[in-house]
């Protein structure tokens, strides 16, 4: 089978490759782009246009592609076709937004599902479509549009805050069927640290109601996390599931093996956050 290109897609005229930019995004040590489209698309618009000390996006269109990194760091996913205009005050922008964006109104549905391949060898994110567009492959189209990580199983919770925030607040339907209809015993890792935090949610309470407390509050009220700044949380933490139970199983047998996952895992000392 003949494999299927980006610009079979697309459909630019051979004369008019040249008028377009490939713009690559990738983490910038605090944030996924790819989080930041499943947020906020606005602020991945500011990502896109914005500029250093030079003319990053040269060229009158620009193509946006953000790295699938769950998934694989030579997938992306496609954010658009955008028409490129400098700001009246271009020329004293510096490590700002420089540049107004116009969608290309063919391409919009589109966007977040066409996941494209491409192995970009340099270090350079912002090519010349003509050197590279005919050696983008398409890997599939993708029903909806992308709205985060997606839910493997119980067993294969590992998920950061930024990504669990896209699942809460999208109430992606099918991580919150699953986890408002358990409780059990998860753990906050801190990336930074290697520092732990064990809890749980017993009662009638669901870990998606309990991780969503995280979410909206950043430390959930734990003690110890209140010392955290709510940047360095959103930053820097991972949710795991560590054990699940059904929805009313006995609140005692859950916190003792809280207390076990506790003891195992020594969050209780100087290697994690638990307070007790």
């Amino acid at each position: 089978m003949n494999e299927i290109m980006l610009n079979d897609i697309l459909k630019i005229p051979h004369n008019e490759v040249q008028d377009y930019k490939i713009r690559f995004m990738v983490s910038n040590g605090i944030d996924e782009p790819l989080v930041t489209m499943s947020r906020n698309f606005n602020w991945l618009l500011n990502w896109i246009s914005w500029k250093s000390d030079k003319d990053d996006l040269s060229r009158p269109r620009v193509i946006s592609l953000v790295r699938y990194y769950t998934v694989s760091y030579e997938q992306w996913v496609f954010a658009g076709i955008y028409e490129v205009s400098k700001k009246p005050n271009f020329y004293e922008i510096k490590n700002n937004v420089g540049y107004d964006l116009t969608p290309v109104s063919e391409y919009q549905s589109l966007i977040g599902r066409l996941i494209v391949e491409y192995k970009n060898t340099t270090q350079q994110l912002k090519r010349n479509a003509e050197s590279i567009l005919d050696d983008i492959k398409v890997v599939e189209i993708l029903k909806k549009p992308y709205k985060g990580v997606e839910f493997n199983g119980y067993n294969n919770i590992n998920v950061t805050f930024q990504e669990l925030e896209v699942i809460i607040k999208n109430n992606v339907d099918e991580w919150k069927r699953k986890l408002e209809n358990i409780t059990g015993i998860y753990m906050l890792s801190d990336r930074n640290t290697g520092k732990r935090y064990i809890g749980s949610a017993y009662g009638q309470e669901g870990i998606w109601q309990r991780w969503s407390n995280y979410i909206y509050t950043q430390n959930g009220g734990n003690k110890e996390l209140l010392k955290l700044k709510n940047d360095y949380i959103r930053e820097n933490f991972n949710f795991t599931l560590l054990e699940w139970f059904a929805i009313g199983t006995d609140t005692d047998y859950i916190i003792s093996r809280e207390s076990y996952w506790k003891n195992v895992m020594m969050s209780n000392g100087k290697y994690g956050y638990n307070d007790n």
